[in-house]
């Protein structure tokens, strides 16, 4: 969404009193069906011979592979796609968000450290918010938890600031977790900068991601 002067008011994390329940569940009766859909890394595309190529976003070592036209040479196929990753990327979430430089995001991780899991959302060339959702790790009642954005302008020198969830429900499935998996839903609103008449920032959406090792 589009705000006059994002940062300018503000260069100091936005925090607020949290009402975020976080609830095990012992599983999610939802459409997860988000998590067969894939695409390929940013900037990867078919050329106009047919050939996945790169397209601004190419290793320099790839330049004397393909003519002045952009053709990769029959003979450094294999080279370059050692080189360039073109594998699928499957969908790790879907949801919908009213938050600062948000376009779109189809990716979010999870891993475990110091006994914690943390979460997070992907930022991307037209993304710039991301989420971020921290609690104990285990599947008892969640005393120790966290849920915030991370804006990482790219309309000003400030640094990241963060915007404090204040409240919402983050259901997660103890099924999927005993698989290796995070299986989560999540609908939650956030603290604001005081200039933005919308009030509250939101976010709505499903996290289906195997929990790096």
């Amino acid at each position: 969404m589009k705000l006059k002067f994002l940062f300018l008011l503000l260069s100091f994390p936005c925090l607020g009193f949290s009402q975020v329940e976080f609830i095990w569940v012992d599983s999610l009766e939802d459409d997860f069906s988000f998590s067969e859909k894939w695409a390929y890394e940013d900037g990867i595309e078919l050329n106009q011979w047919g050939q996945l190529s790169c397209d601004g976003l190419c290793p320099q070592e790839v330049d004397v592979l393909k003519d002045a036209q952009g053709r990769i040479y029959d003979d450094s196929l294999v080279k370059f796609y050692t080189l360039v990753d073109t594998t699928h990327r499957y969908f790790t979430h879907e949801g919908t968000a009213r938050v600062y430089e948000f376009g779109e995001c189809h990716y979010a991780n999870a891993h475990i450290k110091d006994e914690k899991m943390y979460i997070s959302t992907e930022a991307n060339i037209s993304t710039h918010s991301t989420l971020h959702l921290e609690f104990d790790n285990n599947n008892e009642p969640i005393p120790r938890q966290k849920a915030y954005i991370v804006v990482n302008s790219i309309r000003s020198s400030v640094g990241p600031i963060d915007f404090a969830a204040t409240r919402g429900k983050i259901e997660i499935s103890r099924a999927a977790y005993a698989h290796g998996f995070i299986q989560m839903r999540f609908d939650l609103e956030f603290t604001h900068l005081s200039t933005d008449s919308q009030g509250a920032q939101t976010w709505k959406g499903k996290i289906l991601t195997e929990i790096e090792k």
